[in-house]
Parts: C-alpha cells; structure tokens; sequence
C-alpha cells in the first residue's frame, strides 16, 4: 500500500517554508558559497541542516532525520544555470 502523507497549506499571504528557505538561500548564498561551493545543501527554517556532493545522498539522510516534507536541497553554484521549462504555444489559423 502506498505512504500517503499530508502537507500544511500555507493560508493566502502566508509564505510556506519552502519559500522563506529559498528567500534565505539567495540572500546568503555569497556566505554559502565558500563553504559549500559545488554541493547539495539543505535548508530548514533558515538554517543548513546537512550538505552532500550527492544529491540523492542527502536527500535519504534528511528525509530520514526530518520525515517526509517540504525540505530545501539546492545546490551551492557560482552561476547557476538558469532552469527553463517549455510551454505549449497556441497560434491562432
């Protein structure tokens, strides 16, 4: 049978987690940088709880440690590449 797991909604106005952590980590990613310059971290609450040059590494430790939720994993990069999703154009006949 497969885990089901529930997930607070953020009310409107009220940022989750996820996002607060995001903010932080492009506000202190010149801290990060010559620390952590080239791996995975992971940030909860404003804070790196863990770090690894695997992703999936650190994703089974963290998720281990915390459970199953929202849990920031970014890697630490000088320029990171831009992440580019590709969208249905509709054209008018």
């Amino acid at each position: 049978m497969a885990r089901t797991t529930k997930r607070r909604v953020p009310s409107e106005g009220e940022a989750s987690t996820f996002d607060s952590d995001l903010e932080w980590f492009r506000q202190h990613s010149h801290e990060l940088l010559p620390i952590y310059e080239g791996r995975y971290v992971a940030v909860l609450r404003g804070e790196v709880v863990d770090s690894d040059d695997s992703f999936e590494g650190l994703a089974e430790r963290v998720y281990g440690k915390y459970g199953y939720r929202e849990i920031l994993m970014k890697k630490v990069e000088a320029n990171p590449r831009p992440f580019r999703i590709p969208s249905v154009r509709l054209v008018k006949s």
